[in-house]
């Protein structure tokens, strides 16, 4: 069974989109890859052609054209929560196993080998201990996968959908909505968690014996609470800066 990958890039975010590509291109067996869809919300005209240069990659026009590189901020919302709408296109269109996945990843191996294709849905797990009680949700929406045809799948993004226009109090709500929506169908679904600290943890040390499959650039430390704005920063963390030299 073929899968896509989707993910969103605009201007700002396009070196995280250069690390994530060309990693993807190195580490993922692309015989097993229907596509990769890039929702283009804001790449520039040079931008849109590199990306064009790849084969087994669909660059998907939006109404979005957003220049900003701040995070939690309003024109940040309109990308991070349009991203249930853009799963929902692609599920719709190609009817197979697709996964979301942040583009301030970098793929350092193969993953699907970890997905269990007799679940419907595939979420990210904060299973280190103590993160998912300090940040008040024990998932994380930088990593996804629904098999449509395994679930009605429609009905768990407009819940989810639902949970991240109602939520007031958290600034992010991406991940919170995602945890209430989780709770909501755990029973009626078959639900398969994957670690957060294989599938998208924010440390990569191999010499450490942390080597996640993906590697999450994420703006927030979760352990902090700090934010980092700035990709450059993010770019340069000094755990990811040798992958993101050899990459981008």
């Amino acid at each position: 069974m073929k899968y896509n990958i989707i993910t969103t890039c605009n201007e700002s975010y396009f070196l995280f989109l250069k690390v994530f590509l060309n990693s993807a291109w190195e580490n993922l067996d692309f015989s097993k890859i229907n596509q990769i869809y890039i929702f283009d919300t804001g790449l520039n005209e040079e931008q849109k052609e590199w990306v064009k240069c790849f084969k087994n990659i669909s660059l998907i026009p939006t109404d979005l054209d957003i220049k900003s590189s701040k995070v939690h901020d309003e024109k940040w919302e309109k990308i991070t929560y349009s991203k249930v709408k853009y799963l929902q296109y692609i599920l719709e269109k190609d009817k197979i196993l697709s996964f979301m996945i942040d583009s301030d990843s970098v793929f350092n191996s193969e993953f699907i080998d970890l997905i269990d294709k007799q679940k419907s849905f595939f979420l990210c797990d904060l299973d280190r201990v103590g993160i998912g009680s300090l940040c008040e949700c024990p998932l994380i929406g930088s990593f996804y996968g629904i098999n449509p045809n395994e679930c009605d799948y429609e009905q768990f993004l407009k819940t989810w959908n639902d949970e991240i226009i109602n939520e007031k109090r958290l600034a992010w709500k991406e991940s919170p909505a995602l945890y209430r929506t989780y709770t909501k169908y755990k029973n009626i679904y078959q639900i398969q968690l994957l670690r957060e600290s294989i599938i998208s943890h924010t440390y990569y040390s191999p010499k450490s014996g942390v080597y996640p499959r993906i590697l999450h650039l994420k703006s927030e430390k979760i352990s902090t609470g700090e934010i980092y704005n700035s990709v450059e920063k993010r770019l340069t963390f000094d755990y990811a800066k040798d992958l993101v030299k050899r990459y981008k």
